[in-house]
């Protein structure tokens, strides 16, 4: 019940017209059944595991989520400290809360678990990145993309290839998760950036609309017709890891 009242949530905070009340009501009914379970069943690592989610998922609507979620995902691994999957979730955690050590030693840990872990190899990316070892960043993301050719793995390197200059490589790897997921808004966007670079307005502008599409009202969307529309383009530097806002889940 907790995950279906989520689920119900997050539909309705991507909807083009989100109702805060309908958002409001289904984020209590998910806390409070969460919370239930986790009540009935204190060492039940699923309760757990879907409380954490929970609290992931509503972070900067409610206050405290992040420490909550920080929270429950910690017990669920004092259950279960092995599984790779809880650790890789409280890594993102904190990461997200500024003990960016942790967050390295949790994803560490997690491939030593499960060697080539796909979310944890995808998160020690994002650190080498921002780090500014653009090499190790995009040889653990090839190295990845072989194994699991899933989207977000091939738009991140796609990302870095676009943010290390490498423009071509990077459209052919935003194509390539527009394959497998084909209303990608970020790799639509993305895409449309790197056409930009290149000089191609046609289908820079194409890609632009698109993602338009997936994400109407979108101001940075916008911005980039806008540009393209009155030929005063802005060539953006870099792609950051979330340039527009995707749908998101519990696992």
């Amino acid at each position: 019940m907790a995950r279906a009242y989520l689920g119900e949530f997050l539909k309705e905070k991507n909807s083009s017209q989100p109702d805060n009340q309908v958002m409001v009501e289904t984020i209590a009914s998910a806390v409070e059944e969460g919370k239930a379970a986790v009540d009935l069943s204190p060492n039940n690592v699923a309760a757990r595991e879907t409380l954490g989610v929970i609290y992931r998922d509503i972070r900067g609507m409610v206050k405290g989520s992040l420490d909550y979620g920080i929270k429950n995902f910690e017990e669920a691994l004092r259950l279960e400290p092995n599984n790779p999957i809880l650790l890789t979730e409280l890594g993102k955690l904190k990461l997200e809360e500024g003990d960016k050590e942790e967050a390295k030693r949790l994803f560490e840990e997690a491939l030593r678990l499960k060697p080539n872990y796909p979310y944890a190899g995808l998160e020690l990316s994002l650190i080498n990145e921002v780090e500014g070892e653009m090499e190790k960043a995009i040889e653990r993301l090839e190295n990845l993309a072989k194994i699991y050719p899933y989207e977000e793995i091939l738009f991140h390197l796609g990302r870095v290839y676009y943010n290390s200059e490498q423009t071509d490589k990077a459209i052919a790897q935003f194509q390539e998760a527009l394959k497998i997921a084909p209303n990608y808004t970020n790799a639509h966007y993305s895409l449309g950036l790197a056409y930009q670079r290149i000089g191609n307005k046609e289908e820079a502008l194409k890609e632009f609309q698109e993602a338009l599409r997936l994400s109407p009202g979108e101001e940075s969307i916008m911005r980039k017709i806008e540009e393209i529309e009155s030929g005063e383009e802005n060539i953006e530097g870099e792609i950051e890891p979330e340039e527009i806002e995707e749908e998101t889940g519990g696992e």
